[in-house]
């Protein structure tokens, strides 16, 4: 089982990667990693690593995607920059994200259509029917990733929460160099009733709001029934985290993923019950 590490900002990319691959050794070099995925290329990445470039979560009519030529795969978020991929005759392994939501056999054909090398599990998903997706693609040998940690997106909208706060439209006052690199820029706290606070992350380049829960989803306690259950590929995502909080992390799934057992890590009774989620692998939704 192959392990994917997405960053979304790249300030806290071009950290983390110098702190992985310093000079007292490659965090990273037992591992099979699959890919180091973000918005651009980290400049420190070590080139024996390679890059996945991940697309927006939203496009709308006149924005430009470009598609590095410096990829080795490229992470597509929604069906425009599938149909955007196939018409510019990208031949680059494409990965589909979890929002595309491909629950059964028939979205898998089209994807199949689209040329996809990889498909994301829908977070809805339980470990059974991950499982079960997984038997039926097989004939089409399509590998499968899982969400193995993050701050899962709840909403994504085009309300502009830095603005609605009282802060300035970023597109009218930054420096187009800042709105390329399509990274967070600002981040506003959202509070609702009971006093739980939601990040709310603005990607100024394409104008659109990302609004994330408040704990992360984590199942280090579970890797070993994704590894049973033939995962191709866990992916750590990593939003609002500091670069030293996950180069940690990335260590304790590491720690796992190297069969050394839960030891490195708390267990799931150690660790406080609010401080992370099993998302829906578990229970699922109804």
């Amino acid at each position: 089982m192959n392990i994917g590490v997405l960053f979304e900002n790249m300030d806290t990319a071009d950290d983390a990667c110098k702190a992985l691959f310093s000079d007292n050794g490659h965090i990273l070099e037992f591992m099979d990693i699959s890919y180091i995925y973000s918005p651009k290329r980290p400049e420190l990445l070590s080139p024996a690593f390679k890059w996945c470039q991940v697309l927006p979560h939203l496009t709308f009519p006149g924005d430009a995607i470009r598609f590095s030529e410096g990829a080795d795969a490229v992470l597509i978020r929604n069906m425009d920059e599938l149909g955007m991929a196939k018409e510019e005759g990208i031949e680059l392994p494409l990965i589909s994200d979890a929002n595309l939501n491909i629950w059964n056999s028939f979205s898998l054909d089209l994807l199949d259509y689209f040329g996809i090398s990889m498909y994301t599990a829908p977070y809805e998903l339980t470990l059974k029917e991950i499982q079960e997706a997984k038997e039926a693609f097989s004939p089409k040998e399509i590998p499968i990733s899982v969400v193995a940690y993050g701050h899962l997106p709840l909403m994504i909208t085009r309300q502009c929460s830095h603005i609605n706060s009282g802060g300035e439209c970023t597109r009218k006052t930054k420096h187009k160099s800042m709105l390329e690199q399509n990274s967070p820029i600002h981040d506003t706290l959202l509070t609702d009733r009971k006093g739980v606070s939601f990040h709310a992350i603005s990607y100024c380049r394409h104008c659109y709001n990302c609004i994330y829960n408040s704990v992360p989803i984590s199942l280090i306690s579970m890797l070993q029934k994704l590894e049973k259950a033939k995962i191709d590929e866990i992916r750590l995502c990593f939003t609002i985290e500091k670069s030293s909080d996950i180069v940690a992390y990335i260590k304790d799934f590491i720690s796992v993923l190297k069969g050394t057992g839960l030891d490195a890590v708390p267990s799931p009774k150690e660790k406080k019950s609010d401080s992370f989620t099993y998302g829906h692998i578990k229970n699922g939704v109804e």
